[in-house]
């Protein structure tokens, strides 16, 4: 198990390539080192986000977003949040007519803990 101190997260080798849409120009690859995103998720967790082992994390941004990727899987993870995500929020909301808490409490009940 890779711990707070492990050098790998430091490292400045790639860790992943995240594909972009090519919103300013052609889609391209965008590099993303061990350090860059190690930082990003301390920053969004310990610094904006509070976050602590009691809290639950709703992750409706995509994995292969950045954001969604550091700022709510990693962060949830590295604080030992719990972590629910993927969830369709519209058929929540359909299928108890229209509660707006519905998608709340199907992230309570779903979320789990790395």
């Amino acid at each position: 198990m890779i711990g707070p101190s492990d050098p790998r997260l430091f490292a400045p080798a790639d860790a992943v390539i995240l594909c972009t849409s090519g919103t300013t120009g052609r889609p391209k690859g965008a590099e993303l080192t061990h350090s860059g995103l190690n930082r990003n998720q301390e920053v969004a967790a310990r610094n904006l986000l509070l976050l602590t082992p009691d809290d639950v994390i709703m992750g409706c941004l995509p994995l292969f977003h950045v954001f969604g990727l550091t700022c709510g899987l990693n962060a949830a993870i590295a604080s030992g949040a719990a972590a629910g995500g993927g969830l369709d929020m519209t058929t929540a909301r359909n299928d108890d007519g229209g509660d707006p808490a519905a998608p709340l409490d199907l992230l309570l009940t779903s979320a789990t803990r790395a």
